[in-house]
This record gives structure tokens, C-alpha cells and sequence, in this order.
């Protein structure tokens, strides 16, 4: 989804995929987003947590650049990619 983010801001939206009812979505994030860092693109995730002490709520927050995030999925840099670039002779 392209956003129109300004400068040190963000976006989060209620992660639909989570399945309270199911453990394997246990971990998944409460809620999904971008946010635009000093010029950089990143995923943000967070997460409803409650405190131990008293039980208040808080949100618990983390960032990871889109980039870093592209290059796992592709298994490397993009170098990597182009050494398949070979003819295929049908």
C-alpha cells in the first residue's frame, strides 16, 4: 500500500489476520503500519500489552527498515538476482 507519510511520522492499522482464539497468531501484532524515519522507509508493528504492576495498557512498539525486510524475502542482495538472468533458448 503506498501511504503519503510526512517526515518522522507513521501509520498504524488493526492487524485483521490475528486470531485471538488461535495460538499460532498469538505473537502476530495487534496492529500493522509504515512509518518514514529520516528519509528511511520502515515496517512498524505493535503490540497491547498490559503492565505487570498495576495492569495498565501500553503499546509496545517496533520498526524494521523496508529494505532489510525486501532482501529476506528475496534470499539476498540484488546482485544475487541477476545472476539469473541467463537466455533461455526456447
Amino acid at each position: 500500500m503506498a501511504l503519503d507519510l510526512k517526515e518522522n511520522s507513521g501509520l498504524l492499522f488493526k492487524n485483521k489476520r490475528k486470531n485471538r482464539d488461535d495460538p499460532e497468531t498469538e505473537k502476530w501484532s495487534d496492529y500493522q503500519g509504515e512509518a518514514l524515519i529520516d528519509g528511511q522507509s520502515y515496517w512498524m508493528n505493535a503490540w497491547i500489552k498490559e503492565s505487570r504492576s498495576d495492569g495498565s495498557k501500553f503499546m509496545s512498539l517496533s520498526f524494521k527498515l523496508k529494505e532489510q525486510k525486501s532482501q529476506a524475502i528475496s534470499g539476498g542482495s540484488k546482485s544475487n538476482r541477476n545472476d539469473m538472468d541467463d537466455e533461455i533458448p526456447f
